[in-house]
């Protein structure tokens, strides 16, 4: 996803609670009885196995590459940064110096990027 800013940074996916689990928020993509394209359709997690579950699931499911961590179960970073249902952040000593908007509305990765690429030049 980074492609030539890899050099400056490292990507992290951060698993938090499911934005539309079937047991919570029936909408037509995530209906258990209809097909889904993904076949990405869970229930909320109760526990942090469950949660480590669904995330291996999505790495397998999605070939994702970049090192997936999960939120706790007591959904700690998604309760603390307001992440849900995505977000992008870039951090640097421990501290957020990019956040961009909720998604999915708001979800911007041509933001990230130019900011990636003015960090680039300027630091």
């Amino acid at each position: 996803m980074l492609g030539e800013l890899a050099e400056i940074a490292s990507l992290v996916h951060i698993y938090i609670r499911e934005a539309h689990p079937v047991d919570e928020w029936h909408m037509g993509s995530n209906d258990p009885s209809s097909k889904h394209p993904e076949g990405l359709c869970f229930q909320q997690p109760t526990n942090i196995a469950g949660r480590i579950e669904i995330a291996r699931k999505m790495v397998s499911d999605c070939g994702l590459t970049a090192q997936v961590l999960c939120d706790s179960i007591k959904n700690e970073a998604d309760s603390f940064r307001a992440t849900c249902p995505d977000r992008l952040f870039v951090l640097r000593g421990g501290r957020i110096v990019f956040k961009g908007g909720p998604g999915p509305f708001l979800y911007d990765v041509e933001e990230l990027y130019n900011f990636l690429r003015a960090f680039r030049h300027h630091g």
